[in-house]
């Protein structure tokens, strides 16, 4: 796969694509963060007394659970056959590949930003975001 360079319009064109994405993406693990409880406690219970219903209702919950997963896996495989970088699901936080001064460096968007305005240095991270 040849690697993609994005300017700052191009990156900022995809933000409200991005947006949409980890909207979805939040709102799939809410639900699976609803589901972990239910898990938990029906696990126990089939521990305790082998009931098969519950064995039957745990194995819906494990397979939903798993389908949501893959919906997130979805959502984050297409942001990178994009050429982005997905840093963290949890907060939205993309890197784009870039070129300045003959090197590359990050322009940086985390969820929330209308646009992406910081940039920083590959190896430097979220902490080293600097005003594009």
């Amino acid at each position: 796969m040849i690697k993609k360079y994005f300017t700052l319009e191009e990156a900022n064109s995809l933000v409200p694509w991005l947006n949409s994405a980890f909207v979805s993406t939040r709102e799939l693990m809410y639900m699976i963060e609803q589901m972990n409880p239910r898990i938990l406690d029906k696990s126990l219970h089939i521990k305790s007394n082998g009931n098969s219903s519950t064995e039957s209702s745990l194995d819906e919950l494990n397979q939903k659970k798993s389908q949501l997963e893959k919906q997130i896996e979805e959502i984050v495989n297409s942001i990178f056959r994009k050429g982005m970088h997905v840093k963290r699901i949890e907060d939205g936080l993309v890197d784009f590949p870039a070129i300045s001064a003959n090197r590359e460096i990050y322009l940086c968007w985390i969820f929330g930003e209308s646009r992406v305005e910081f940039w920083h240095e590959k190896d430097a991270g979220f902490s080293g975001r600097q005003s594009v």
